[in-house]
């Protein structure tokens, strides 16, 4: 739990485990503080133009982020904003907030606006198999983001796997395993046109 999570001009990740609960941006590239969620192009919202700049390329890893509500983002880049492989999730208000270009070229994204007070919805990474990759909690209305090239699950249980993280209680991040149960996310794609200056269109 924190104010900011990972922050920096450039972001790189390549790999690792990150779970954020933050007051503000969970991944801010822009060097600090920056009013969160200004001068984007995305349709997930926005507000004033942005003077400075930053990137932020996601090559591989889990990241889950619990962004607060309000005008904070799960994800936010001052410049371009690169998936290239892993697992994302992006829970807040505005879940994605970047002023240059979004391209997903092989990850997997669940993107949602509960924010971080609603963390009651278990979901799961699939396989082609309908194996468990990865399964963890977070907000409610989760919808996997076109382009993605994964599956994933809302609900259900998760067994045979291994807990690497406790989230609250007896909920658990779990790498592995088997599912039962649950529902099947489907893409959804943004709609609406540049969110700048404004709350923009969400799907």
């Amino acid at each position: 739990k924190c104010y900011e999570g990972v922050e920096g001009v450039t972001i790189n990740q390549n790999s690792g485990t990150v779970y954020i609960i933050s007051d503000d941006d969970g991944y801010n590239a822009a060097g600090g503080a920056d009013g969160s969620g200004s001068g984007n192009t995305s349709p997930w919202g926005g507000g004033m133009m942005s003077t400075s700049s930053g990137t932020l390329n996601l090559n591989g890893g889990l990241v889950v982020v619990n962004s607060a509500n309000g005008d904070h983002d799960a994800f936010d880049s001052n410049g371009n904003f690169t998936i290239t492989g892993g697992y994302y999730c992006a829970n807040g208000q505005e879940p994605l907030d970047y002023d240059g270009t979004f391209t997903n070229n092989g990850g997997s994204l669940i993107t949602m606006t509960a924010g971080n007070t609603s963390l009651t919805t278990r979901y799961t990474f699939t396989d082609n198999n309908g194996n468990a990759i990865v399964s963890f909690l977070s907000g409610n209305g989760g919808g996997l983001r076109s382009g993605s090239t994964g599956s994933a699950q809302s609900g259900g249980n998760v067994s045979g796997g291994t807990e690497i993280l406790a989230q609250a209680g007896d909920k658990t991040v779990t790498i592995g395993g088997s599912i039962s149960g649950g529902s099947a996310l489907g893409q959804s794609s943004e709609s609406g046109g540049p969110g700048q200056g404004g709350p923009g269109t969400r799907w």
